[in-house]
């Protein structure tokens, strides 16, 4: 899908302001140029770079050459940038997501091609026509096997955690501009509790620390944050819902009393069984499925 190049704009099919749309006018004749060219093709999409710094459709096509030529930290940059330009372009969630299945980062190569599923349902959803549903099962498969390569034991820095809690929040808007979170930014962690219990294990006391790390750091200080408890699907939704609850009040707790977070920045919620995030018939699904969330809900901490 993202494979491909995208094709001759008909108009300015990209985000600009009235201030640069005369060089964002030319920066589209110059990609259309591109289109056709093989050896200019990289110095001619740089060139609509230049002219207008926000041009997607560039921006995604020098990833997808960067793919090509195996350069995935500069095709990651690309499809980063995109996303915190225009968080509801598909292609950059499915094309990020197989950059790091390349470079070995499993677990966040699952969160890109889950928000690239969520994105087209969402999208499916408000009746507009993205033209990506048809990838939705290949996408789902890419999904479930980066999923199978992920270690629930691995421990997720406090680099990584930052860099997720303060990603772009992925939203779609309708036709009358109403805007609509998709997913705000959050990182997904496995602490690991007794069996039916909300101890948290010594082994993830650590993993803890590098949350505490990244929630005192300044870009992410003054934020509130839900912590939100999930299950695999053994036992009871009652059952599952009240455990998911006392462990992410625990998990609060531990940050409040051990690390001198303001326990009033937190939001707690047990989620329970009900919002797996993958398949609960295999043992490492099922580990991935007993997870913490941690959710950046905006301005507020203390």
């Amino acid at each position: 899908m993202k494979k491909i190049f995208f094709g001759v704009l008909g108009g300015l099919g990209l985000i600009c302001t009235a201030a640069f749309a005369e060089d964002c006018n030319q920066a589209d004749t110059l990609y259309n140029r591109s289109l056709a060219e093989e050896h200019a093709k990289e110095k001619l999409l740089q060139e609509v770079l230049t002219l207008c710094p926000t041009h997607v459709h560039a921006m995604n096509n020098l990833a997808v050459l960067a793919e090509q030529r195996g350069r995935q930290k500069d095709a990651e940059g690309y499809y980063r940038k995109i996303i915190e330009v225009q968080s509801d372009f598909p292609p950059a969630y499915a094309g990020l997501g197989d950059v790091l299945a390349v470079m070995g980062q499993y677990r966040e190569a699952a969160n890109a091609y889950a928000d690239f599923l969520k994105l087209i349902h969402a999208k499916a959803k408000k009746g507009q026509a993205s033209g990506f549903e048809q990838h939705r099962a290949s996408y789902q498969a890419k999904l479930e096997e980066v999923q199978r390569k992920i270690n629930p034991d691995a421990m997720v820095s406090t680099l990584e955690i930052t860099k997720n809690l303060t990603a772009s929040v992925m939203a779609t808007r309708d036709k009358r501009g109403i805007r609509d979170v998709v997913r705000p930014p959050q990182v997904d962690l496995n602490i690991h509790f007794d069996t039916g219990s909300d101890t948290v294990q010594n082994r993830s006391i650590p993993q803890l620390e590098q949350v505490a790390l990244a929630l005192a750091s300044p870009g992410l200080a003054k934020t509130r944050i839900r912590i939100e408890g999930h299950t695999d699907s053994d036992g009871s939704v009652e059952f599952n819902r009240d455990l998911s609850m006392r462990r992410a009040k625990k998990v609060q707790q531990i940050l409040a009393k051990q690390y001198s977070l303001s326990q009033d920045r937190f939001e707690v919620v047990g989620r329970g069984k009900e919002y797996p995030v993958a398949s609960n018939e295999t043992p490492n699904g099922r580990a991935l499925n007993r997870r913490v969330t941690f959710v950046n809900v905006g301005q507020g901490g203390n």
